[in-house]
């Protein structure tokens, strides 16, 4: 689809939807070159409105802060936050219901967590936060020299029904993109997917680090041409992106490589500058580092984090679940954005088999979903190309056909050939630093 054509349709999709993506885009093009001062009036003023909100209307929150003395009252300023109680993952997962706002006259889009940080939790999130986060996502392509509707290709996971397949496909299409699935990367699929990249000619590529660090090893490693491939940018996401693979890329592509760290509950919380500084979008989310009590206080803490948006479901101080560290001063760039200098959010591996099969830890991310109530958590363990063990926490709904199911869904990206063995129990594990991998894979893969 020409870009022209994908930006005329895109308009009118979001019009019929009622998300006011290009008003949205308008304020933050403005907002992001306010002063950090005038940036944290604005979302002291959106907080005060949303606990306000969240109380008046939510029954979760009226209960739990009466429950433990707290009133929006007491609310003075942005230095007053600690009082607010903060929620957990586990809450949203049991109390999803009891969290949405029962004034609504507005529509919700219906998402879910991935489980890799813990137990799925579903998310509700009304038309005008929808509306901010997708505008947040075009002002970070415009910092990136990329217009909305120029073709993109998303290194991504795919469905494992038919319905959520067939959706898919239409965003994709109305989003003029393509969608390379990183849930099996082998020569096969590279081979394919070579093809189409040199096909469709995309204007940049997006997804998970290290789905496209593979494909750039692969066009590097066979000497693929690139003559006629133009990338004007790389946005990675979902993991860590390491110095050699940042040097990989954007070799092999010979374009710049930029971060985004975002979420399911929140859409995409940070952005990479072209200086390097990973902006949060501070017009949509409030992140707070919370110390660890460490003896040493290097900044470093755990992230929690409130929409300013979304009053369908308000997440007010939400512990996320990962551990970073907010910048000192601003960037030189000129934009008033508060900046996160670190962060420590999950490593999805890769699976691999014996006869060359990799696939990528999403596929696996998408597993949770179908097991809500019968699966509180798992992890897969791969020591060798032979075994993978899987690790199983019960939930309430547990039973007799549920591993049977499970390992259904599981042949179908690893195949017959490798040897499953499952621990099942009942106590929820994590990792020593506090977060849960949801692969671990103790094959080198460098």
């Amino acid at each position: 689809m020409h870009p022209r054509i994908a930006l005329v349709t895109y308009k009118i999709v979001q019009y019929c939807r009622k998300e006011r993506v290009f008003a949205a885009l308008e304020d933050l093009a403005k907002s992001q070159w306010q002063s950090p001062e005038s940036m944290r009036q604005r979302q002291w003023e959106k907080l005060r409105r949303m606990v306000q909100h969240a109380y008046e209307h939510v029954p979760y929150y009226r209960k739990m802060y009466d429950a433990v003395g707290f009133h929006p009252g007491r609310l003075r300023s942005m230095e007053d936050i600690d009082v607010i109680p903060a929620i957990s993952k586990q809450v949203m997962r049991d109390n999803a219901r009891e969290l949405i706002a029962q004034d609504r006259t507005y529509r919700f889009s219906e998402d879910s967590t991935s489980g890799s940080s813990g137990p799925t939790t579903i998310i509700y999130t009304d038309r005008t936060a929808l509306a901010y986060q997708h505008a947040a996502v075009f002002r970070a392509y415009h910092w990136m020299g990329l217009r909305i509707g120029e073709r993109l290709i998303r290194f991504w996971g795919t469905q494992l029904d038919t319905k959520r397949k067939a959706k898919d496909s239409v965003k994709d299409f109305l989003l003029n993109r393509r969608t390379f699935s990183t849930h099996g990367l082998d020569r096969v699929s590279l081979e394919t997917y070579y093809g189409e990249l040199v096909r469709f000619k995309p204007a940049a590529f997006y997804g998970f680090t290290s789905g496209i660090y593979e494909f750039a090893k692969f066009v590097k490693e066979n000497e693929l041409p690139l003559e006629k491939i133009r990338l004007k940018a790389i946005i990675v996401t979902g993991e860590p992106l390491l110095t050699h693979q940042r040097e990989l890329i954007e070799g092999v592509f010979g374009c710049r490589v930029f971060n985004e760290y975002g979420c399911a509950e929140f859409g995409p919380v940070a952005y990479e500058c072209p200086n390097g500084a990973l902006h949060i979008n501070a017009e949509n989310v409030l992140v707070e580092v919370e110390a660890t009590g460490d003896a040493v206080d290097d900044g470093r803490g755990n992230l929690i984090m409130t929409e300013l948006n979304n009053a369908g479901m308000p997440m007010v101080r939400y512990r996320m679940g990962d551990v970073g560290v907010l910048a000192n001063e601003p960037c030189d760039c000129g934009r008033g954005l508060p900046i996160l200098q670190e962060i420590s959010g999950r490593t999805l591996d890769f699976v691999q088999t014996a006869d060359g099969k990799r696939v990528h830890g999403m596929y696996f991310d998408y597993l949770p979903k179908y097991f809500i109530g019968e699966i509180h958590q798992f992890q897969i363990v791969q020591e060798d190309l032979q075994h993978i063990t899987i690790r199983v926490v019960k939930d309430v709904g547990f039973n007799e056909s549920t591993i049977p199911r499970f390992e259904e869904k599981l042949r179908k990206a690893v195949g017959e050939s490798i040897a499953l063995e499952y621990e099942v129990g009942d106590t929820p594990f994590r990792e020593a630093t506090g977060k849960h991998r949801l692969v671990v894979s103790k094959i080198d893969r460098a």
